[in-house]
């Protein structure tokens, strides 16, 4: 998963917690994401056994096991970005 899908994957996370039915275009709209990137994210949550996904719309599921959690919690956490890794320190 990409730093962008994750951070695509969280917001839409954030914004589903409240449980109720969300338009796909909503997401786009109002967060100016990429459909690719909207997409992709919501099937992973899917797979994932986060979300709910519908004709058009995506809600949370009202059961989540403890795995769903952890991914959740670890979509919470950022990744460092790869151009740090190029950067040589020389102390």
């Amino acid at each position: 998963m990409t730093n962008d899908e994750r951070i695509t994957a969280n917001v839409i996370l954030k914004v589903i917690l409240d449980r109720k039915d969300h338009d796909f275009y909503e997401f786009h709209q109002k967060y100016r994401i990429s459909p690719f990137l909207i997409l992709r994210s919501f099937q992973y949550l899917e797979r994932s056994g986060i979300a709910n996904i519908s004709e058009n719309s995506v809600s949370m599921k009202d059961n989540v096991s403890n795995k769903a959690v952890c991914i959740m919690n670890k979509l919470s956490k950022t990744s460092r970005p790869e151009k740090l890794n190029e950067i040589i320190i020389d102390i």
